[in-house]
């Protein structure tokens, strides 16, 4: 898990479901996050305000924000080379920090 390898507290990265489905009803995302078993706080985005300022274009889609609170990294999918890509982009950046 990349949260362990990287000392990211698991636990702590916030989801932010950007479907309209999800975000407008608490209940179906309720439903949602119990049964892909999800163990991390999740935020509705009831007026899509993240998405839109993060460009959510698809799911899953994950960000890399550095200690000074910048948006260093955006991937869309869940592909191994999405995944290694990642990987090089968080080594790079704990290198420099």
């Amino acid at each position: 898990m990349l949260a362990r390898e990287f000392m990211v507290s698991p636990g702590t990265e916030p989801a932010i479901p950007s479907p309209e489905e999800y975000s407008n009803n608490p209940d179906v995302a309720k439903k949602f996050v119990q049964k892909v078993d999800l163990k991390l706080p999740v935020l509705l985005d009831k007026h899509v305000t993240i998405s839109k300022r993060f460009n959510v274009t698809g799911l899953p889609c994950q960000y890399v924000i550095d200690r000074q609170g910048f948006l260093r990294f955006r991937y869309l999918g869940c592909s191994e080379a999405v995944k290694a890509k990642l990987e090089e982009n968080l080594r790079e950046l704990l290198s420099t920090s």
